[in-house]
C-alpha cells in the first residue's frame, strides 16, 4: 500500500500478514514523500496527509521496511502489533533520525520491538519513544504472545487471523487500564467491554488489548435495579404472546413464517408461565447475561467463544445485605454487609429465566417501610462448567422501591326519570398489584391494598374537578395524604345530578392512593345519561318531549341563576 497525494488513510482491526515485498527496497506500508522536506518541491506525498492505524496485528511480513515513513504528513499509531516481521517492523525512509523531531507521529499502546539489534525492530523517532505507553515485546517469541494464523472459519468470523494467547502477565492484554482507546469491536465484531471493570473481581476483565482481536476472559458485570411492575411486565409479555397468536391464525400470513411465529408464540407462553411461578413481593430482576462476557477457550486448537447458555454455565448467588451507600459511586467495598448478616434479603438464580432475583421477605404493614437510599446487594458467580477454574464475580444491587397503584376508567349509567343517584365503587377495578399480592412471599402480614388515614379510616380515592351540577355523596371523606388540601373518599360513594331532569352526560377524573399513600395514574369515572342512550324510553322516537324541554329549560335558569351568584 504506497499513499501519494493528500490521502486521509485510516486503517483498523485489520490482519495485515504473510505478504512479500522486495527485502532491498521494497515496503508493505509506505507512506512518505520521497524526498527531502523544503529541498525538493516534487514531493508525492502532501504536509496535510493523514495516516491513522488503531487495533491491527501486523506480523509475519518480508520486506525491506513493513513500515516505511518520513516526515511528511501525521501519523497516528495506537494498539497495534507491528512486529515479528522479517526486515523492519518501522524505518525513517532518510535513515538516520533527527534528534528530538516527532515527525508528525502520535503514537500509544503498541506492541514493537524496541531492540535496535532486533531483526523486527521498530525505528520510532527519539522523542516519540521516550514519552509513549508502547510495550517492548523485542524478547518474547512469538509463539508466546499468539497463535499461529488460523485460518477462516465460524469463529474467526471467516477471516483468517491470529488470536493472542493466555498467557500469564501477557504485555499485550488489558494494557489500558480504565481508558479505552482502541476499537469498541475486534476484528470479528466481539464488543472488547473495554469499561467493565469488577468491583469484587478487579484482576478479572476486559479493557483495551493490543491487536485486531481481543482475548475474551469470562466476566460478570456489576448491575444496578430495581423492581418494576409486575402488572405492566405480565402485560408486556401477554401482549407478545397475543401478537403472534393473532399472527398464526391471520389467513393472509405466508406460510413461510408460520413455524417461526409459533416458535415465538411458545417462547412467550413459557415466559409468562414461569415469570408467574417467580413473583415475589417487590422483587428486582437482573439480566446478568447481557452485558457480561462469555469465556473463549481452546478446542482442538481453535479458539471458540464459549456463549452463554444454562448447559456451559453455573450461577450462583449470595446475599449480603442492606446499607445506606451506593459502593459503587464510591468505588468502595468497604461499607458492604457481611454475608448471611441480613436475614430479610433473598438472591437465587432462577434457571428458567436465566436471571438473578432479589427480594426482602421482611417489608412491615405498618410501616412507611421503603427506606430512601436504601441499597440492596448481593453478589454472584458464574462458573464454565468445563473448567470450574475459569469464572468470575458480580455484584447485583437494588433499590426495592414501593410501585404506584392502577386506578381504571369506571363508566355508570344515570337512569332517565329517576333521581339519577349512582353508587360507584371506584376500588372493585382498582388495585396495587404492581408490589405483588398478597399470596406471594414477602408480602407484609395485614398490609390493605389502598391507604388508610391515621385515625383508621379508609378514604384512598382523590376526584379531580367535580362539575357544579353534581352532588358527591360518601360515607368517609378526610384530607388527602400529599398535602393537597384535597378531600379524598371513601366507603360508600354516590354521584348524583343536582337536578332530577338532568339528560347530560359527565366524566370526573380520579386517583387512588395506595397504603404508602403513593398516587396512582389518573382515571376517568364516566357517568352516561340514558337520555342519550337506547335504553331511553321517552316517546317521540328520540326527539325532545315535553318534559325533557321544560327539563332543559329548567336547567338553564337555574345556572343561569348560580352564575349570577
Amino acid at each position: 500500500m504506497e499513499a501519494c497525494g493528500v490521502p486521509d488513510l485510516s486503517l483498523s482491526l485489520n490482519t495485515i500478514a504473510q505478504n512479500t515485498a522486495s527485502t532491498n527496497n521494497g515496503s508493505i506500508i509506505k507512506f512518505t514523500g520521497d524526498s527531502v522536506p523544503g529541498q525538493n518541491a516534487d514531493a508525492i506525498l502532501s504536509a496535510s496527509s493523514k495516516l491513522t492505524m488503531v487495533s491491527n496485528t501486523i506480523v509475519n511480513n518480508t520486506s525491506f521496511s513493513t513500515l516505511l515513513y518520513d516526515a511528511f504528513g501525521t501519523k497516528s499509531l495506537n494498539y497495534n502489533i507491528l512486529a515479528f516481521n522479517n526486515g523492519q517492523s518501522c524505518r525513517y525512509l532518510l535513515g538516520v533520525l533527527p534528534a528530538d523531531d516527532r515527525l508528525g507521529f502520535s503514537t500509544g499502546n503498541n506492541g514493537i520491538m524496541k531492540a535496535v539489534a532486533s531483526s523486527s525492530y521498530c525505528q520510532l523517532p527519539y522523542a516519540v519513544i521516550k514519552d509513549e505507553t508502547s510495550k517492548d515485546i523485542s524478547s518474547y517469541t512469538q509463539s508466546t504472545l499468539m497463535t499461529s494464523l488460523q485460518p477462516a472459519s465460524e469463529y474467526t468470523a471467516y477471516l483468517p487471523m491470529y488470536f493472542l494467547t493466555d498467557y500469564e502477565d501477557h504485555p499485550l492484554v488489558n494494557v489500558d487500564g480504565k481508558e479505552s482507546g482502541c476499537e469498541a469491536i475486534d476484528q470479528r465484531g466481539l464488543n472488547r467491554l473495554a469499561q467493565n471493570k469488577l468491583i469484587l473481581d478487579a484482576a478479572t476483565g476486559n479493557s483495551c488489548d493490543i491487536g485486531s482481536t481481543e482475548l475474551t476472559r469470562l466476566v460478570a458485570n456489576d448491575m444496578t435495579s430495581s423492581n418494576i411492575s409486575q402488572v405492566k411486565t405480565l402485560e408486556g409479555f401477554e401482549a407478545e404472546f397475543e401478537f403472534f397468536e393473532e399472527l398464526i391464525a391471520d389467513e393472509e400470513t405466508d406460510e413461510k413464517f408460520i413455524e417461526y411465529y409459533e416458535h415465538r408464540r411458545d417462547y412467550f407462553k413459557k415466559r409468562i408461565e414461569d415469570y408467574k411461578d417467580s413473583l415475589r413481593y417487590r422483587q428486582a430482576y437482573f439480566d446478568i447475561f447481557a452485558n457480561s462476557v462469555p469465556a473463549e477457550i481452546s478446542v482442538n486448537g481453535k479458539r471458540e467463544i464459549q456463549h452463554f447458555d444454562e448447559n456451559l454455565y453455573n450461577v450462583t448467588a449470595t446475599a449480603l445485605g442492606k446499607v445506606n451507600v451506593d459502593v459503587f459511586a464510591k468505588d468502595d467495598t468497604s461499607a458492604l454487609p457481611v454475608a448471611g448478616s441480613d436475614a430479610g434479603l433473598k438472591c437465587e438464580w432462577n434457571n428458567d429465566l436465566q436471571a438473578l432475583l432479589m427480594y426482602r421477605t421482611d417489608f412491615q404493614a405498618d410501616e412507611d417501610d421503603v427506606a430512601v437510599g436504601d441499597y440492596n446487594y448481593c453478589k454472584y458467580t458464574i462458573t464454565l462448567k468445563s473448567d470450574p477454574s475459569i469464572q468470575s464475580i458480580g455484584l447485583a444491587q437494588a433499590t426495592l422501591v414501593n410501585i404506584a397503584p392502577i386506578a381504571e376508567d369506571d363508566e355508570y349509567s344515570m337512569k332517565w326519570g329517576t333521581d339519577q343517584r349512582v353508587k360507584v365503587d371506584l376500588l372493585a377495578n382498582d388495585n396495587d398489584d404492581g408490589d405483588g399480592t398478597s399470596e406471594q412471599v414477602g408480602f407484609p402480614t395485614g398490609k390493605k391494598a389502598f391507604w388508610v388515614s391515621e385515625d383508621g379510616i379508609p378514604a384512598p380515592i382523590k376526584l379531580g374537578d367535580i362539575d357544579s351540577s353534581l352532588i358527591i355523596e360518601a360515607e368517609h371523606r378526610v384530607l388527602c395524604p400529599d398535602d393537597s388540601r384535597k378531600w379524598c373518599y371513601g366507603g360508600e360513594i354516590h354521584i348524583r345530578p343536582k337536578s332530577i331532569f338532568n339528560k347530560f352526560n359527565y366524566d370526573i377524573e380520579y386517583q387512588v392512593f395506595d397504603a404508602d399513600a403513593t398516587l396512582s395514574n389518573s382515571a376517568k369515572i364516566y357517568l352516561i345519561s340514558t337520555a342519550t342512550t337506547s335504553d331511553d324510553t321517552r316517546g317521540g322516537g328520540g326527539s325532545l318531549g315535553i318534559f325533557s324541554a321544560l327539563g332543559l329549560v329548567g336547567l338553564a335558569l337555574w345556572r343561569r341563576k348560580v352564575k349570577r351568584r
